[in-house]
């Protein structure tokens, strides 16, 4: 890899990591969380992540499929950006503080990291997709798909509303919807100036397809 694509300086604790990749359980998982669209936002992304502190050092707090929620160093996103051409965004809640960060990003260390990933929860998403609030269950209450555990970071402070607006905050899409919002808003420095030909969503959405 020629040089780094995240600015490490940028980003603060408890910031929400987005890519998005080229792939079919991508457009799947983008599918199933869009909302009331049955298309694909062409600025969506198919996973979010949470910037935690390991030793100093800034670390990606990740929930995927087939590992248990793990600390994934920046330098492994800035290579999957190179090798699949995936594209990032960081959010960060207009209204947070840097405590309000380090806060939410504890809580991540604490009660996520380590724990099952939620292998049901695209199939109850997808289910919850096309049958709405009639359909209550979603996931797995021990294990912890990706959003789902920076949400739950995140609703242990004060920016609960702020974060996830509308009466449904469980409902599929709600980051992007928070985003749209305005309660979350793009940290611009995130990227570096080489990395910035990876940020944004829209130019991929034709080959994603």
């Amino acid at each position: 890899m020629s040089e780094p694509i995240i600015n490490r300086a940028a980003l603060r604790q408890g910031d929400r990591i987005c890519r998005r990749r080229k792939s079919r359980l991508a457009n799947m998982i983008m599918r199933a969380t869009a909302g009331e669209r049955w298309d694909i936002p062409p600025d969506a992304w198919n996973h979010t992540a949470i910037i935690c502190d390991d030793h100093g050092h800034p670390a990606i707090g990740d929930a995927l499929m087939g590992v248990n929620c793990q600390l994934t160093t920046p330098f492994e996103w800035d290579r999957d950006c190179e090798v699949n051409g995936t594209r990032i965004i960081v959010l960060r809640p207009a209204e947070a503080t840097i405590a309000d960060g380090i806060d939410a990003a504890n809580w991540w260390l604490l009660n996520v990291h380590g724990h099952e990933y939620d292998k049901i929860a695209l199939r109850h998403l997808l289910l919850k997709r096309l049958a709405g609030d009639r359909f209550k269950r979603l996931g797995d209450p021990n294990a912890f798909y990706c959003s789902e555990g920076v949400d739950a970071a995140w609703a242990q402070g004060p920016l609960v509303p702020y974060i996830l607006p509308g009466p449904d905050r469980s409902s599929p899409g709600k980051t992007w919807r928070a985003w749209k919002s305005g309660a979350l808003v793009e940290v611009a420095d995130a990227l570096t100036e080489y990395g910035r030909k990876f940020g944004g969503m829209r130019a991929f959405l034709k080959a994603a397809r």
